[in-house]
């Protein structure tokens, strides 16, 4: 035995020793690290002058006798360490009063705050019963949920049920790593164990709490492992956030409670001779022998009743027995993982070594924390900040020990279960810290101190909300973690900026602010998605009250410290408001509609119902067809931001459907919800909104569309056909950009050929001047003969009838159904039957670039038309590999087979256009890798105000503005006379687009995402990039204005500095 000691003289020596502590000793902690399993030998620790003394174990903290004492350790083979904690360390124990004069334990502790269970009953025999009340219902259940409730039928103690959540978790775990469906269930079941909501039973035999520990460290290994490796797509982000939340519900696998006898204090306390013997009786029964025998989380419940029992009137039983009993609540709080953060980091000490730099991060935090308790109610926001951000550094300690997972534990995972309990603690003192700041802002005045106080006022909730997105990003999965990354640094520059009191400075703030709003929704989005169906699945099997399955996912949501930021950021987002003034409602297109308020989740064919209605719409990809909602639709009230001019502004602005966005839940719940099953009139033009409660207009109200849109299948439009070639080779089917004829190639490909014309005319005008890229075009007819040359032409030409007979059948779900599958069969024709000759392919790999990827556009003859443009409708193919045969052919096809997706036909057939007049031509481009990319409308499409340019701007790829990601652009207009700029909105995307030349399906190049970091764009944090940027637009859209004859739609980017428009088209 080895016994290290301070201000401290030691005696004996080998398997014996006694240390003499000095009379200054404030504490003695014991670490014991055994070699070899001790049996059920006697081995102990005691102090003379004192009741202490325990069997196997670690860890144990005692109060010192005040004069000298003994310390004799007997451990047959193991090593001990003993070693007094240095007087003023803020990792010892506070000597405060005697345990025994303590004042009485409080009655609203955080277990019995969440216990759901039955109150505790004293016995003064072994009344526990193993009687069970429940339901086991397994119809309809599978996966995880069914497994969790065939095996608590036949598991009664909270031993069995942990044996329960181990073997999913663990045992019928791929490779020993849990999939989102376990890791879910288990989260809710164990849960409902540990807070009662399912009860535990006395199931028979003799099961020390050891028992307990082990399963908890087999569990807590196969989660650390999912932690480390991640999950599928779509899993990992829920899988981070739950399998670590997960651990708070397991007992300690410390090697006190992996000890073959482990917390035997109280059987000593349940043998005093001090107390009275009912007492004795009591917490034998009640306490010491379930505990050993069938622990479960009411013994906490019940000790803690105890406690609060015996100090309600101190003086009432020896001070000797409440310091016992206090120290044995704490052991036990501690195995069931439900005590202190500062409890949890004194028992890290030993872990800290000697690192001065690990011992300073924590002795920060606590001596915050100190400070900021002893100031009470009067702390201050700022006292509130330092002791966030100390604690901000400690966590990220804890995470960056924890993130080498169990390599570097001492083998059996206890050092990292030690961490990860105080990670977890140190999250949840970050949501008190979190709540208490907010409540200190909204005492002096909230929103409006923000604005009163000026920049000095905007400092401090701004550095709160950087700390608390600290914290969500270190216990989140990679995606949100850069998501926090970015949006800390936003946050963080603009905050030391500063300038609030200025409109355009505010909207900055603003979009940062909405971004972190749209995060906080993700977050909240991504548990109700894996926790809300399954706790009402499997609250419903077991037999747990609706009105707790019902609001457990909303429960964790307000638990969490997203729900503190989405709190803070909300006061922060009226004060930028007061500043930049504007309207809840932001207006994508004028206009004023009558009809019934009916919420919606997505604008799906046929939504609009069977009667005029105004839609509240809760989601939009930004790129769905407007005609194919339904005749009945007046206008959309969307919940979120997207690009104006995305495919769904443009569409909207087409059918003349008013179309406003509301962002502000608040709002939505005060103004909106309650109108909603009533007739409203919406009313919106570009600087006022409203909507009023009133009587349906008269008559038409539930005929035809009030902005007079043709009724599907009408014969409204009178397009010329095709020119298409009839032989399919290399001089018919390849034809160069400056060739290009629109009866032959499309209105797209022949505008690009245009514009690669004026292009050239540009250069040199500094205030005009644009490149465009070059390209070839396969035409009209190409499709159709690489169908013919595999013999399918025939069955080409069937299907296309049918889809336009089925058009003309009336609209319900059968048909609609019917009509997609023909679509799909119409579509994998094409990919699969249609061929290119191998001097068509050669042709073109002559004509593209070699060292660079190609997009592949589509050029039909219904897009891009004044009245049709068809904005969105069909897709082009990006990152294509202009050498290999295999990715051109897949590329093309894919263009080719987009003009018979079901989206595509339906709104066709909405203006009356046949599938079989349909034709498209491709456009192939080398493709650009754009720092921005713009759509610009030359005349205002709120107010069409001839004298005012729109446009919107967003980093990387321009898809993001046309599908209509979630998020804003830099939102400008710009004033024709005097070259004025008025910004409407800061970009606050959370990705931007970059091509990755590609690994995908057929040599198929994806998107890929890159988190963006405003504060490093030029565009938010210089007031003349954007001033630059939109002298550039006014010349190049003035120019292209005036050769096309009118307002136009132009698209464009910025790559390495050269301004490049790819499309322009008659404004609709």
């Amino acid at each position: 035995m080895q016994v290290i000691q301070s201000h401290a003289s030691r005696t004996g020596s080998g398997n014996n020793a006694k240390t003499t502590l000095a009379a200054a000793a404030t504490t003695v902690s014991v670490r014991i690290g055994v070699q070899r399993d001790v049996g059920y030998g006697r081995s102990f620790v005691s102090i003379s002058g004192s009741n202490v003394e325990w069997e196997s174990g670690s860890n144990h903290v005692v109060p010192a006798p005040e004069a000298d004492a003994a310390v004799s350790l007997n451990w047959g083979a193991a090593e001990a360490v003993v070693k007094k904690a240095e007087a003023g360390s803020p990792f010892a124990s506070s000597p405060g009063p005697d345990p025994g004069t303590q004042g009485p334990a409080s009655d609203d502790s955080p277990v019995r705050a969440r216990w759901s269970g039955k109150e505790p009953v004293f016995m003064q025999g072994n009344e526990h019963s193993r009687e069970r009340q429940g339901r086991w219902e397994t119809e309809g259940l599978e996966g995880a949920t069914l497994e969790i409730v065939n095996g608590d039928r036949d598991a009664g103690s909270w031993l069995q049920k942990l044996a329960v959540a181990e073997k999913l978790l663990v045992q019928s775990a791929p490779r020993l790593r849990p999939r989102l469906d376990a890791v879910a269930a288990a989260y809710v079941y164990l849960q409902w164990v540990g807070n009662g909501t399912l009860a535990c039973a006395e199931s028979g035999g003799h099961h020390r709490p050891n028992h307990h520990a082990e399963l908890a460290r087999s569990m807590f290994r196969s989660l650390e492992w999912v932690l480390a490796e991640g999950g599928k797509d779509g899993e990992a982000q829920a899988l981070a956030l739950l399998a670590r939340r997960l651990q708070a519900y397991l007992p300690s696998f410390d090697a006190a409670y992996t000890a073959s006898t482990p917390l035997t204090r109280i059987r000593d306390i349940a043998h005093r001779n001090d107390i009275p013997h009912e007492l004795k009786q009591e917490i034998k029964h009640t306490i010491q022998n379930k505990l050993h025998r069938n622990a479960g989380p009411e013994d906490l419940v019940a000790t803690e009743a105890m406690l609060r029992r015996i100090t309600r009137h101190p003086g009432e039983y020896p001070d000797a027995f409440v310091g016992e009993f206090r120290r044995f609540h704490a052991e036990l709080s501690d195995f069931f993982s439900a005590g202190s953060l500062t409890d949890s980091l004194a028992a890290l000490r030993p872990s800290l070594g000697d690192d001065p730099s690990d011992i300073q991060i924590v002795e920060r935090f606590l001596e915050a924390k100190r400070k900021l308790e002893a100031a009470g109610s009067s702390a201050d926001m700022n006292d509130v900040v330092d002791t966030l951000h100390t604690l901000g550094t400690l966590r990220a300690l804890l995470c960056s020990r924890l993130s080498s997972g169990l390599r570097n534990d001492v083998g059996d995972g206890v050092l990292a279960g030690r961490q990860r309990r105080a990670e977890i603690q140190a999250e949840d003192y970050a949501f008190v810290l979190l709540s208490r700041f907010s409540n200190l802002l909204e005492s002096q005045g909230g929103a409006e101190s923000l604005v009163q106080g000026k920049d000095g006022g905007w400092a401090l909730p701004l550095g709160s909300l950087v700390l608390g997105l600290r914290q969500v990003g270190l216990g989140a999965g990679s995606g949100l973690a850069r998501e926090c990354a970015a949006l800390e640094q936003e946050l963080a520059t603009w905050q030391r900026l500063g300038g609030f009191g200025e409109r355009d400075n505010a909207l900055r703030l603003k979009a940062s602010l909405q971004r972190l709003r749209r995060l906080t929704h993700d977050f909240s989005q991504i548990l109700m998605d894996s926790l809300s169906e399954r706790a009402q699945k499997l609250g419903d099997a077991l037999g747990v009250s609706g009105d707790i399955s019902s609001v457990f996912t909303e429960a964790e949501i307000r638990a969490s410290v997203v729900f503190q930021l989405s709190k803070l950021a909300a006061t922060l987002l009226k004060g930028t408001e007061l500043v930049a003034g504007g309207s809840p409602f932001d207006v994508v297109v004028g206009g004023e509609a009558s009809g019934k308020l009916q919420e919606v989740d997505a604008l799906q064919p046929g939504c609009a119902g069977v009667e005029a209605c105004v839609l509240v719409v809760r989601s939009a990809t930004g790129d769905e067809e407007v005609g194919a909602l339904g005749p009945n639709l007046r206008g959309i009230i969307l919940r979120h931001d997207i690009p104006h001019l995305s495919h769904l502004g443009v569409r909207a602005r087409q059918e003349q459907v008013p179309f406003v966005l509301v962002e502000d839940d608040a709002f939505f719940e005060e103004s909106i919800a309650p109108l909603l099953g009533k007739h409203v009139t919406l009313s919106s033009v570009s600087d006022a909104t409203t909507l009023t409660s009133g009587a349906a207009d008269a008559p038409g109200l539930t005929g035809k569309a009030s902005r007079g849109r043709p009724e599907a299948g009408a014969p409204s439009w009178k397009g010329e056909a095709p020119r298409r070639i009839s032989k399919l080779s290399a001089s018919a089917a390849v034809v160069p950009l400056a060739e290009v004829e629109a009866g032959s190639c499309g209105s797209k490909a022949a505008a690009c050929s245009r514009l690669s014309r004026l292009a050239v005319d540009s250069k040199g005008n500094s205030g005009s001047e644009f490149a465009a890229p070059p390209g070839v075009v396969l035409p009209f007819g190409t499709m159709e003969l690489a169908l013919e040359a595999g013999g399918h032409a025939s069955a080409f030409r069937d299907l296309l009838s049918q889809l336009d007979d089925m058009l003309r059948e009336p609209e319900d779900d059968p048909r609609n159904a019917r009509l997609a599958r023909l679509c799909e069969e119409v579509q994998g024709l094409i990919l699969n039957s249609s061929k290119l000759p191998d001097e068509v392919i050669k042709a073109l790999q002559d004509s593209l670039p070699a060292d660079s990827p190609v997009i592949a556009r589509s050029s039909a003859n219904v897009e891009d038309l004044a009245g049709l443009s068809g904005a969105g409708l069909y897709d082009s193919i990006p990152g294509i590999d202009p050498s290999s045969a295999t990715s051109l052919q897949r590329g093309i096809a894919l263009v080719w087979a987009s003009l018979f997706s079901r989206r595509a036909v339906l709104s066709r057939g909405a203006g009356g256009i046949p599938s079989q007049a349909a034709a498209m031509a491709v456009l192939l481009q080398p493709q650009l890798c754009p720092d921005l990319s713009f759509v610009l409308h030359t005349a205002h499409p709120v107010t069409r105000d001839a004298g005012v340019m729109w446009a919107e701007v967003a980093p990387g790829q321009g898809e993001i503005l046309a599908t209509g990601s979630r998020g804003a652009a830099w939102r400008m207009e710009i004033g024709k006379a005097g070259d004025t700029l008025r910004m409407l909105s800061f970009a606050n995307f959370s990705t931007a687009w970059l091509v990755a030349r590609g690994t995908g399906k057929g040599g198929v190049a994806t998107l890929a995402p890159t988190t963006v970091d405003y504060s490093s764009q030029a565009l938010s944090g210089s007031e003349e990039a954007r001033a630059q940027l939109s002298r550039r637009l006014l010349g190049v859209g003035a120019a292209l204005e005036a050769e096309m004859g009118g307002a136009q739609d132009v698209e464009g980017c910025i790559a390495a500095g050269q301004l490049y428009i790819v499309q322009t088209r008659p404004q609709p």
